[in-house]
């Protein structure tokens, strides 16, 4: 890596740590050099896990979790989930129209 990229590539990285999100168009300017130098930049930075890229910029790296919301809220409390959705099913008799909602407690009344 030359010195001038080696250079530039601190800065973005500085920049982003103080701004959280950077924009191609805007590095292009700062930095005077074209967008796609700033694109093949953030590419790399990308490459490297140090940023998260986004149509016309960066944020800083975020790793994405492989276990979602709901799975993480379908744990908390499971037991006691698990009792009240056994209670509202036998408040449920036969011929009984109910609508019920998306959730990490009414997923166990099925």
């Amino acid at each position: 890596m030359s010195k001038v990229k080696h250079v530039r590539i601190q800065m973005i990285e500085e920049l982003l740590k103080t701004n959280k999100k950077v924009f191609v168009k805007e590095l292009s300017e700062y930095l005077r050099v074209s967008p796609e130098t700033i694109r093949r930049d953030l590419d790399e930075l990308a490459q490297m896990k140090l940023v998260n890229r986004f149509h016309g910029g960066a944020t800083l790296y975020k790793k994405v979790e492989k276990e979602t919301v709901f799975e993480q809220k379908l744990q908390s409390n499971s037991i006691a989930k698990k009792r009240i959705a056994k209670e509202a099913a036998t408040r449920i008799e036969n011929g009984d129209i109910i609508a019920v909602d998306v959730g990490s407690t009414t997923v166990h009344l099925f």
